[in-house]
This record gives structure tokens, sequence and C-alpha cells, in this order.
């Protein structure tokens, strides 16, 4: 029942997004029925189309969580890229369209050129240096901090509201209320939606930080961090926000806490040590208030097991950032934004398949610290491909595991091609879950490895190193 109601909602959040521009698309048709085939019509509904769904980009970057619980997150990210390079051609077309007919230099032309630009370069800076891999790879080492081109990310929110400014100045839009009126609260929802996710966000952080309490270098290039909640030193801030809220927000504290304020403390501090609900395999987003490594925000997977009030992150060294992480020290504080991810198997019984290609491993150590806290009821087997031995940092947890649970199988593969390997473990099995965690380009050739050999599986679960 769960199952279905979550691929209705999927299935009703994809027709809106894509059939959403073609409400007002409809109603601007009608109205100028007898040029509906000319080139003027033709531009502006794509004009619609791309202000529509550079619109809902914005939306979806917000990082909301209900769809990152029916897509995943790095799913949406993908489907946010998808849907941005179909609303900047749909912009190309609008403006080529539009020239072709008339131009004149006017603000309203300005914030379309100002948006359409700063979008162009957006995209092609992402397109170039964040979803290819190899150039992405060659500019994190040799040329420039990978992080200010995922900060200049970010000016696509100026080309938003110059989108807007532009869209809602139009005298179509104008001469259309109701037109007018659907842009201008879907535009507004968006911009809230960026303001509460990059402003907001970072203030409920700020109130709820957490410290690192040890760093731990298990390995010349692999560093695991541990932290927690903030305790007791900043009770006393967060009362203090507390007391400077609006006067009914205060009221609603006091008529649950029926407390003096130190009390309040009490409870604020307690609260702070609880931990934090999350599912093993899941990620989050932080952000070190450190010099040693800057107040950067990047995603790590959470390593650590679910019931315990200490949280982990396991980094290799993969660039500037990650090879700073070491240089952290106990005391330091941190911004946690999450858990997010859906790669979390449950352990019902069903056969499973883990597969990790080196620091991969990571969303597998939470998820089978978490299954062997009782007896694993899974079949489970786990192959984990590494180029080093020393780069099986955890390779003394997973032979423990395999030592106490007999349905837990554990494959190490030094420098070995994984394919016969990996054959065999699926076909031993009734059509197992296969989840992988590893490089982009493992993943391809395991899903070839599965088509090619018409291996039966349940389903294939894999987890992106970055977003």
């Amino acid at each position: 029942m769960v199952a279905m109601l979550k691929k209705i909602l999927i299935f009703s959040f994809l027709v809106v997004c894509i059939a959403l521009p073609l409400i007002p698309s409809y109603f601007y048709c009608i109205d100028f029925f007898d040029s509906l085939f000319e080139i003027y019509t033709f531009s502006m509904v794509s004009g619609i189309f791309s202000y529509y769904y550079f619109i809902i980009v914005l939306i979806i970057s917000a990082r909301i969580k209900l769809l990152d619980i029916l897509f995943g997150h790095d799913k949406v990210m993908m489907f946010h890229g998808i849907l941005a390079s179909i609303a900047f051609l749909s912009s190309i077309l609008h403006f080529i369209l539009k020239i072709s007919i008339s131009f004149s230099i006017s603000f309203q032309t300005i914030t379309g050129g100002i948006a359409l630009s700063i979008f162009a370069i957006v995209i092609i800076i992402t397109l170039l240096f964040m979803a290819n891999p190899f150039i992405r790879i060659h500019w994190k080492s040799k040329i420039i901090d990978y992080s200010k081109v995922k900060c200049f990310h970010n000016f696509s929110v100026i080309a938003s509201v110059s989108m807007i400014i532009h869209v809602n100045i139009a005298s179509s839009t104008i001469n259309t209320p109701g037109k007018q009126l659907s842009m201008i609260v879907i535009g507004a929802v968006a911009i809230l939606l960026y303001i509460y996710h990059a402003g907001i966000r970072l203030i409920i952080q700020k109130i709820n930080k957490y410290t690192v309490v040890s760093v731990d270098k298990l390995t010349d290039s692999i560093t695991k961090i541990v932290f927690k909640r903030v305790s007791c030193k900043n009770t006393f801030f967060i009362s203090k926000f507390c007391m400077r809220l609006p006067l009914m927000r205060l009221y609603r504290i006091w008529r649950k806490h029926k407390s003096s304020n130190l009390d309040l403390c009490k409870s604020l501090k307690r609260n702070k040590n609880t931990i934090i609900k999350r599912n093993p395999g899941q990620f989050a987003f932080f952000r070190f208030k450190s010099k040693a490594v800057g107040f950067e925000e990047h995603p790590f997977t959470i390593s650590s097991e679910t019931q315990t009030i200490f949280m982990s992150i396991t980094v290799k060294k993969s660039g500037d950032y990650t090879a700073q992480l070491s240089n952290i020290i106990v005391g330091d504080s941190l911004y946690f934004d999450g858990p997010y991810g859906v790669f979390s198997p449950i352990d019902n019984g069903s056969n499973y398949v883990f597969i990790a290609g080196g620091i991969g491993i990571t969303p597998f150590i939470s998820i089978l610290k978490s299954f062997s806290k009782s007896v694993i009821r899974s079949n489970i087997t786990l192959i984990w491909s590494v180029r080093n031995v020393s780069d099986l940092f955890e390779n003394e947890l997973f032979e423990k595991i395999q030592k106490d649970n007999s349905n837990f199988t554990y494959i190490p593969l030094v420098d070995t091609d994984i394919t016969e390997t990996f054959i065999s473990t699926i076909k031993a099995l009734d059509k197992p879950s296969v989840y992988f965690c590893g490089p982009p380009l493992m993943n391809d050739f395991i899903k070839l490895c599965i088509k090619n050999q018409k291996l039966r599986i349940h389903n294939f679960y894999y987890e992106r190193f970055s977003l």
C-alpha cells in the first residue's frame, strides 16, 4: 500500500512539473487563437515553458524533504539538471523567434538578456566542470578550486529574479491578469524557498550546532571524524534566541514547559543529546567552522550506526578540501543539514548484494553496523573492491560481522577484476537486490554486466558519490 502510494505521488509530481506550463500556454493560445500558428505565438509559448521550468528548477533545488523521500536527493538533482537544460533550450528558442520578428532595447528586454546570459554561463560551466567527471577531476587538482565553481552555480538565482521581472512586466503578461497572477505566485514561492534554503536554514543550523569529538587518521588518505550535538555550553544561546521570538511563540513555549528559564535550558540541553533520527546509508551536508577547511558546504555519507548520539563521516583525500579535513581539531564546530537519501535497505530476510568501490564502502559501514546490532536476518553478500590492501580500513569490522552471522558473506577484492565474483554471487542468489556505491564508471560497468549476462535481480540501487 505504501509502495503504491509512493508511485502515485512520484507520477503525480512528474506530471505536474512537466505539464504545468501547458495551462498558461492554453489560455494564451485561446486569447490569440487567430494568430495560433504565427511565429510570435510560438515565441510566447516557448517563453512560458522556459519560465515555468526554470522556476521549478529553483524550487526543487531547495532540498525539499518530501522530494528526497520520494526520489532520493541525487535523483532529484538529476531531474533538476535535465529540466534546467530543457528550460534553457526553450529560452534560446524564445529569444531567436522573438528577434526574428522585431527587437527593441527596453528595461524588459534588458532583464531578459541578463537572465539568458547568466543561465547560459551557469549551465555551460555546470555541464563542463561539475557534470563531467574527467574535467572535474582535472580542475579540482590542477586549475581552480572546485568549491568556487559550485558557488558560481548560485548565480542562477540572480538570473531567476531577472527572469521573473522580465516576464511579469511584458505586455502579453500584463494584459492577461490570470496568467500574470499565476506567474507571480510561482515565482514568489521559488524565491521564498530559496531564502529559506540559503538563509533561514543556516540560522537553524547555527542553533543546532554540532561539535567534533574525535579525528582519526585511518590511513594516509582516509580520515574519520566523529561528532555530536552541542550540549550545555550553547543552551544559554538557544534560550536567548527563544526569548527573542514573537510573543505568541514564547507563550507556546512557556505553556509547553511550564517551567522557569533554567528548566527550559535543561530541557533544550536534554534535547541536544538525543539521537538524530536517521536511516543507515543516508548522507548529509556539512559545514565545518574551522580554519583548516573554511566554511564551504560538502555532502558526506554518515558512516556511523543509527542508534547513537555520536555520528561520524569517513572521508578519502580526493581534492584540496578533503585533503585538509584531517587538520580539523577536536572542539571545532560544524553545521549539519540532513539526513538525506533513500539508500537504506531493510533487514527483512531479503537477498542483498552490496558492492562498494573504494571509499564507496561508507554507507555499507553504517548499514551493516546497524543490522549487526542483532542477528542479521537477510542473506547479504558484500563485495568491496579496492586498489590497495591499505584501503581496506574496515576489514576487521566486516570479518567480525561475518564470523557472528552465518548469512553474511564478505568478499574483499584488491586490484582484482570484479566481473567473475559479481556474476557468481548474483547467480547463487534468488533475484537479489543490488546496492552499489562507487565511481560512475564502475556503476556503468556493473549495469552493463547485468544486462549482457541477463542476470536476474530484483532491483538496482545506486548511491552517487557527489551532488
